[in-house]
């Protein structure tokens, strides 16, 4: 074996030793992020995972574009894949050309990884990965590819003449008009959109208000008429103004939030405590509801058929939602 050959083989070497000994630390150290239930899990499914993985290719609204999911104004990125195949290629065959590896070799990991990481999420491979996850740390990897080549085009413009160099400048030129375009008119949706979820000040003082006034400053738990997404982590709650009560006071949301799941079981009688854990929460405090009456009585009334008997009483209203009080009889 050459001198080359065995360094090569020794790189290589060095990389699956560190990858194996991440892996045993995250079963070590780490078994609750490895098989967290949230978590996409090590299911195999092949023909999904390329066809979702063919979506990405030609897609309007491909899933490794950040909110492409939510149309709420946002034009789409039709052949998203297609374009940044495209786009590696031609830097890799630049970078080549020109004798740059740095640029060849970039071009070539960055499309390989994401490559990578998109069998995962889909499942082809499984991982344990999560679309959702993926795309947050693959909109870098998509940046850089079109950094990538912009870097590409500017040395072809710096070093060709003639026709292939005017070709490329004109190139860079138009892309950095259109992505300003472009841009102007995202920030102005995401600007809109931020303003339509703006919270005032008066509305925070009366969420502390009245929480404060049921409770004083002791802490207190709070069952809401949430929406889950566990693939994404997140709970929404029923009203903007209150994803602030667990920061603007002591209580916490007993079947979750945007900061934490909630309690085991928090959810466990549709999107609302389980029996065991609702009495818990009233044995050690106040307990707060949020939402209209009907799912108060309809879920009180399953609670009671469980063995645990409630009654409550409307405190008031704080961003359109009616605030209420558990309390336990007898």
């Amino acid at each position: 074996m050459t001198t080359t050959g065995r360094f090569r083989a020794l790189q290589v070497l060095r990389f699956f030793l560190i990858g194996s000994s991440v892996f045993v630390l995250l079963i070590l150290f780490l078994r609750e992020a490895l098989f967290d239930p949230r978590s996409a899990g090590f299911d195999w499914n092949p023909i999904s995972g390329l066809i979702s993985l063919f979506g990405v290719l030609v897609s309007e609204r491909p899933a490794i574009v950040i909110f492409m999911d939510s149309n709420f104004g946002l034009s789409g990125s039709p052949f998203r894949g297609l374009l940044l195949i495209f786009l590696s290629l031609i830097s890799f065959g630049i970078g080549r050309w020109i004798k740059d590896e740095r640029l060849a070799k970039a071009s070539f990991f960055c499309l390989a990884s994401m490559f990578l990481s998109l069998i995962m999420a889909f499942g082809i491979v499984p991982s344990g990965l999560t679309v959702d996850f993926a795309r947050w740390f693959l909109w870098a990897q998509q940046a850089i590819i079109f950094l990538l080549f912009l870097v590409a085009m500017w040395s072809i413009s710096s070093k060709a003449k003639g026709l292939l160099g005017i070709t490329s400048t004109i190139i860079i030129v138009s892309i950095l008009v259109f992505g300003s375009f472009q841009v102007r008119n995202d920030f102005s949706i995401f600007k809109a959109v931020n303003k339509s979820q703006a919270v005032t000040k008066s509305e925070i003082f009366s969420m502390i208000e009245i929480v404060e006034g049921a409770v004083g400053e002791e802490g207190c738990s709070i069952v809401s008429d949430s929406q889950a997404f566990p693939q994404r982590l997140i709970v929404i709650q029923p009203s903007k103004v209150w994803e602030y009560a667990e920061s603007a006071t002591s209580c916490v949301f007993v079947n979750g939030s945007w900061m934490h799941p909630g309690a085991i079981d928090g959810r466990k009688v549709q999107g609302f405590p389980s029996k065991e854990v609702l009495d818990f929460s009233l044995k050690k405090g106040e307990v707060l509801f949020l939402g209209d009456e009907e799912k108060l009585v309809k879920y009180t009334s399953l609670i009671s058929g469980a063995g645990l008997f409630v009654g409550y009483e409307i405190l008031g209203s704080v961003g359109g939602v009616s605030v209420w009080r558990i309390y336990a009889e007898g």
